[in-house]
């Protein structure tokens, strides 16, 4: 049935400080408004009062991470070539067309960036959100043995970064992101994992993870109670 549906509603109107607001570009601005508000500040005391399961020596150290050719050619020629581009404004068609030429100059990129922990601005642009505490999950990556240069850079990945609301076509202004982690991106949902990962440590009920899903049962003697 949704692909049979000739139109779509896209976002309803929006009631913002007793006014109706219809137009696509103030209703992205009022919509940025409202997350900007809801970020986790991510204060430091957080990770005082985190306990984490097991010891943090239980985890053995993780290796380097290097860049080479064919890992950086895969991920140019994976992603649909149609799929809109992102905030950068470069299509996946233009990244997989021209991916021999460009690979040498991305691994150059990728490398120095790993080597630095430092992440280019342009690479911090979004359209995502959510309220993971930066400052606690790179101290819970810490504790599973994310450690060194790659812990600085996730650190600097998360760091200094923007995000828009784009509704109906059109895009507000940028906020500074103060907690979260990437969405359509491939590192996001790893994030997310581990930052989630000790849930089921910290709840008397059974529960199962999956992605960014949580779901927790409560088992009854009473079977009315099912």
């Amino acid at each position: 049935m949704k692909h049979q549906r000739s139109t779509t509603t896209g976002v309803p109107a929006l009631k913002s400080r007793g006014r109706l607001i219809t137009d696509p570009k103030q209703k992205a601005e009022v919509l940025n408004s409202q997350v900007f508000t809801a970020f986790s500040t991510g204060i430091s005391k957080f990770r005082t009062k985190c306990t984490m399961p097991d010891s943090r020596d239980d985890f053995p150290p993780m290796a380097d991470i290097s860049i080479n050719s064919h890992g950086v050619e895969k991920q140019l020629n994976s992603p649909n070539p149609t799929k809109a581009s992102g905030p950068e404004g470069i299509t996946p068609r233009v990244f997989k067309e021209l991916s021999k030429e460009v690979i040498p100059i991305l691994i150059g990129i990728y490398q120095s960036s790993l080597e630095t922990g430092v992440v280019p601005r342009d690479w911090k642009e979004a359209l995502a959100f959510d309220r993971v505490s930066h400052s606690l999950l790179t101290h819970k990556l810490d504790h599973y043995s994310i450690r060194g240069s790659t812990n600085r850079w996730i650190e600097n990945f998360l760091a200094y970064r923007h995000q828009a609301v784009a509704v109906d076509g059109a895009q507000s202004s940028r906020v500074a992101v103060k907690s979260g982690v990437p969405q359509s991106s491939v590192l996001g949902p790893c994030l997310f994992q581990a930052y989630i990962n000790d849930l089921p440590t910290r709840i008397s009920s059974p529960s199962r993870l999956f992605a960014e899903d949580t779901a927790v049962y409560r088992f009854s003697d009473d079977p009315s109670k099912l």
